[in-house]
């Protein structure tokens, strides 16, 4: 699997997530959290992006056991740096509520399955 077509995939994912946002920020359902959803659209986009593009520049390694690795690697670094923006958000802006969660835990649990999915994907192949 190319690079470019991970990447028409994202972005397709990304361009149907923003059209809901537009939708529901139109509608006032987003509240105050409308910049923290697009925030986090963004930061998935991007941070997707950086994972296919390591994941296919490993495929090409003459290591067999450099394509687990990023694999591995690339998950814990999403869940790491997401938990480091929670609690950074958390931190700075203080939440009366923990309804900021919720559009951080949807796009999180979205882009997860095909970033999770491309990896085996390209994992697999050779």
């Amino acid at each position: 699997m190319s690079f470019p077509l991970l990447a028409r995939r994202i972005a397709l994912l990304t361009a149907l997530i923003a059209v809901v946002v537009v939708v529901l920020h139109s509608f006032g359902m987003l509240g105050e959290l409308a910049g923290f959803t697009w925030f986090c659209l963004l930061y998935f986009f991007l941070l997707s992006l950086l994972m296919m593009g390591l994941a296919t520049l490993a495929k090409g390694s003459l290591n067999p056991g450099t394509k687990n690795f990023v694999f591995l690697g690339t998950i814990m670094f999403k869940s790491m740096l997401t938990l480091f923006l929670v609690l950074a958000y958390f931190f700075l802006y203080r939440p009366e509520t923990p309804t900021f969660i919720i559009p951080l835990g949807l796009m999180y649990v979205v882009y997860s399955l095909l970033t999770t999915s491309a990896l085996m994907q390209i994992s697999r192949s050779v």
